[in-house]
């Protein structure tokens, strides 16, 4: 059975500066609201359901079927309005849905192709998903660096291919917040296999991309998968702790944090960390014996952390992504923006010294989300500001044509 699209209803929404709902920003075009609701009108509920953050309309929307009608109630009146399916991204080329079974789970994930024009096989870039826990489709949000570097490839000739995890957008199975990193890889070793078996791929020029923790996946599976190269951007090969405690040191400085604070917060903020991620605790069990860490949980609550269950992280702790980075035989190169607010000078570090046969790229005045910035100040302040800079994508493709 096919993978159900799910609806949509045609509104580019953001968080306001204050009050309730969300702000309509944007009627992307196509929209079935186009005329019926003004940008700056304020989304107060669907079906009388309040609405309090864009999760609340991705899960309601989820919910809804294609035709069905909903209420949206905006502080300017109410409008009934009958569900279309979401529709296609923007593309140069051909955009093709497909589905990825997971045999080892029981359930399907959605994968979303783009194609040239030209007839294949082609050379294909699959792009690993980063640490968002949102869709890798971007049929309203424009602006999305990952749909501006898609979008780049295939003007350049290049197959892509992104997958989305477990109960996100069109996909099937539990919420992905509530699977391991096991898992994860597991549906990555079923979207290689779904990969090769599109006729439209050349199998001998496969690639891989991964931003952030995109990158991380990108070493730990470059080898296993046998891709022809391999590149990646803000990533690190650090064990996870580590890298995690740095990045929440540099943000804190680039708050203004004072020293004093910034080390209690820090040694704290390292105790629990050590205790949930490399002790295998829950940051709840943490908290409950040691209270006195509790201005320092950060993303440690519950039994999660940064939103999804703590064994994930745990799991990734556990793996040695410097040593798989080292069996990838194949070109690597590895990228880093000047502003990156995210990962560091030592974290592309270690990822060239791991690498085997590394190219390193530095690029002045980009940021984490591959944006043009005007300083780090600016770009650690406004993490979705800015717009995509071409420069890494045309590295990208330059290195994996030379490949």
């Amino acid at each position: 059975m096919a993978l159900r699209r799910r609806p949509h209803i045609g509104l580019d929404l953001a968080l306001p500066g204050d009050g309730p709902g969300l702000v309509v920003m944007e009627l992307p075009e196509g929209s079935p609201l186009t005329g019926r609701v003004e940008v700056g009108a304020r989304l107060l509920a669907i079906d009388g359901l309040p609405i309090t953050g864009l999760d609340d309309v991705r899960g309601r929307v989820r919910e809804l079927v294609v035709g069905d009608e909903c209420v949206l109630s905006f502080d300017r009146g109410t409008i009934r309005q009958v569900l279309e399916p979401l529709p296609l991204e923007p593309s140069p080329g051909r955009v093709e849905l497909g589905e990825v079974d997971v045999p080892s789970e029981g359930y399907a994930l959605r994968s979303i192709w783009t194609f040239p024009s030209e007839p294949g096989p082609h050379p294909v870039v699959w792009l690993m998903p980063s640490a968002n826990w949102l869709s890798e489709e971007h049929t309203q949000e424009l602006w999305h660096p990952t749909l501006k570097l898609v979008r780049a490839l295939t003007e350049r000739g290049f197959a892509t291919l992104r997958v989305d995890r477990s109960g996100i957008g069109d996909s099937e199975g539990p919420p992905c917040v509530d699977t391991d990193f096991d898992t994860e890889l597991a549906w990555c070793r079923a979207g290689h296999a779904h990969l090769l078996a599109h006729p439209e791929v050349d199998p001998d020029r496969v690639f891989l991309f991964g931003r952030s923790l995109g990158g991380t996946l990108v070493q730990l599976l470059a080898a296993e998968l046998d891709v022809r190269a391999a590149a990646v951007w803000g990533a690190t090969a650090i064990p996870w702790h580590d890298a995690m405690m740095a990045t929440a040191e540099r943000q804190l400085r680039l708050k203004g944090v004072e020293e004093e604070p910034l080390k209690r917060h820090i040694a704290r903020r390292r105790r629990i960390s050590e205790a949930v991620l490399i002790g295998g605790e829950l940051p709840r069990e943490v908290l409950a014996r040691e209270p006195e860490l509790a201005p320092a949980k950060d993303e440690f609550t519950g039994g999660r952390v940064h939103g999804r269950l703590a064994r994930f992280f745990q799991q990734l702790q556990a793996l040695d992504v410097a040593a798989a980075c080292a069996r990838f035989e194949g070109p690597m190169l590895i990228m880093r923006g000047e502003l990156d607010w995210i990962t560091g000078e030592d974290d592309a570090a270690s990822v060239v010294a791991a690498a085997r046969h590394p190219t390193f790229r530095f690029f002045e005045g980009i940021d984490h989300l591959m944006h043009r910035r005007d300083d780090m100040a600016e770009a650690s302040a406004h993490i979705f500001g800015g717009d995509f800079d071409p420069s890494g994508a045309a590295a990208m493709i330059e290195f994996f044509r030379a490949s």
